[in-house]
């Protein structure tokens, strides 16, 4: 994705999607990494030309994040900064304004 290689990009996070989708060490890092895939699918999705696309993707991981809560720290998933990082970076991108999106 950094590279600009966005098929690439999409191609390989599949692939990545595909092959953890077994069990995951804990409940926390199974969330996290979910939540920072849409992220980056939805910057790819964008980056292509997929707008709309990107745009439902953003919304639907905000929203989601916004309500679910992580089972090992109760926190909403918003509030895990590295999570708050990816979604502002996709915010940025997409609209021009990259602030963390607040609970």
């Amino acid at each position: 994705y950094r590279a600009g290689r966005y098929e690439e990009a999409r191609a390989t996070l599949q692939k990545s999607l595909a092959l953890n989708s077994g069990p995951a060490s804990s409940a926390e890092l199974s969330g996290q990494v979910e939540f920072s895939s849409a992220a980056f699918l939805a910057m790819i999705e964008h980056q292509l030309g997929r707008t709309e696309t990107a745009r439902q993707l953003l919304a639907k991981l905000t929203n989601e994040a916004r309500q679910g809560r992580c089972p090992e720290c109760k926190r909403t998933w918003i509030d895990h900064e590295d999570l708050a990082q990816f979604i502002g970076e996709a915010e940025l991108l997409m609209t021009g304004s990259g602030t963390r999106a607040e609970p």
